[in-house]
């Protein structure tokens, strides 16, 4: 269990709660890409898209989709459900001219 700006995440249940809210993330593949991450943009303080895609995708034999790093335009719009059941927003930020990402409360 990781505490982390009133965020807790559970690795071995593969869950997420904040101010109240629970999501439990079903596995795809036998992974849990979608809770690795979300706990990536919670637990990172800025990512860029491409560092989140070899952080998920790296161990991965066929390396990840074809889009690579843009599927997460995807599915940060797809995400936005549980992103509001969790009281939490993606927050983009230019630094050094890069844009990251992060989840916060």
């Amino acid at each position: 269990m990781i505490r982390y700006r009133g965020i807790e995440l559970d690795r071995k249940k593969a869950m997420i709660s904040h101010a109240g809210s629970v999501h439990t993330f079903r596995p795809f593949d036998g992974r849990h890409l979608m809770f690795d991450s979300f706990r990536w943009l919670i637990l990172s303080n800025g990512i860029t898209k491409p560092e989140l895609f070899d952080r998920i995708y790296a161990y991965d034999p066929d390396g990840g989709p074809l889009d690579g790093p843009h599927i997460f335009d995807i599915r940060f719009w797809t995400w936005k459900p549980v992103f509001q059941k969790l009281k939490l927003q993606l927050r983009k930020e230019r630094i050094s001219g890069v844009l990251c990402y992060e989840l916060c409360p």
